[in-house]
């Protein structure tokens, strides 16, 4: 179980990056916009569980990244899922 919380939150760190990424790209043509790292952790850490990210703040890349982290996290779940009930019939 250990394993696939690790492989969790790495995704997680890694799509927080990106996200942190495509933010700083974006503050480039917006100066107001000011990215933190911490705020974009905490919101994919919220994508994680559900919360939907505005749609008006959000660019093209941004929704590629959000449908293919929340993808992603359904995966590794389920891989979660699987690997607890196979240990559990063992």
């Amino acid at each position: 179980m250990i394993p696939f919380l690790i492989l969790l939150g790495i995704t997680v760190f890694m799509f927080a990056v990106i996200q942190y990424e495509l933010l700083i790209i974006k503050s480039k043509t917006n100066p107001k916009l000011k990215p933190n790292f911490m705020q974009t952790l905490g919101a994919q850490y919220q994508i994680l569980y559900g919360e939907n990210p505005d749609a008006g703040s959000m660019g093209p890349f941004q929704w590629c990244n959000w449908v293919v982290f929340s993808v992603s996290t359904v995966i590794v779940s389920l891989n979660l899922l699987i690997a607890i009930i196979s240990d559990i019939y063992d």
